[in-house]
């Protein structure tokens, strides 16, 4: 058990756009598995399915739709609520620096790099891709620039840690990475490529979008 839950790094003003990022992608989820249409019926929609995207041409709108829409489905309470805990861990801090419309920007931005990431991984397959993991993992990206000396707070076994934000990070990227040769197997379902690709988008996007003194 390695699990982040807080950081020592208050914000200077009110996270609004992360809180309606995690609102949104609640009450979507909510609708998920209490409204309509099916759930099956939403992933083949507004999932990252590459074989579907495709049979579409670039002119037509929803070739793109699912580079966007993926990233506000999830599959289960745990996948929902883990994204949205590490959107609230790392993303205040990061929208504390580029304001609220800069924010959302970048992680749009960084979702549909860790999508496009996936796509090039897999454009043959009809394997789908939903969750805000890949945008959340440019918000991590962001943050090691932005806030490397940062303590997180890390539940270890029993333990609570204390570590460096570009020390847990760096572990966290590691992981990934170490991952990534079971979703090309097919022995994962996780989409690690879309996290590798969102955060690496994120470390590098960052740059062009923090404000400049």
């Amino acid at each position: 058990m390695f699990f982040p839950y807080s950081d020592e790094n208050p914000t200077r003003s009110f996270s609004l756009f992360t809180v309606i990022l995690i609102l949104v992608n609640c009450v979507i989820y909510y609708m998920e598995v209490f409204g309509q249409p099916a759930f099956g019926q939403l992933i083949n929609s507004y999932a990252l399915v590459p074989c579907n995207v495709n049979k579409l041409h670039f002119y037509d709108y929803r070739y793109y739709v699912p580079f966007i829409s993926h990233m506000f489905l999830h599959v289960n309470i745990i996948h929902v609520a883990g994204n949205m805990l590490f959107l609230w861990i790392f993303g205040n801090n990061v929208e504390d620096v580029l304001g609220g419309i800069r924010f959302y920007a970048f992680y749009v931005l960084c979702g549909i790099a860790a999508a496009l990431t996936f796509y090039l991984f897999h454009h043959t397959e009809c394997t789908p891709i939903i969750g805000a993991s890949g945008a959340v993992s440019g918000v991590l990206g962001g943050y090691v620039v932005l806030f490397p000396s940062a303590r997180i707070k890390v539940w270890f076994i029993f333990f609570v840690l204390r570590l460096r934000a570009w020390f847990f990070i760096l572990l966290w990227f590691l992981l990934q990475l170490s991952n990534l040769y079971g979703e090309q197997s097919g022995v994962s379902n996780v989409a690690w490529s879309a996290h590798v690709g969102g955060f690496i988008a994120g470390f590098v996007l960052i740059m062009f979008f923090k404000k400049r003194k």
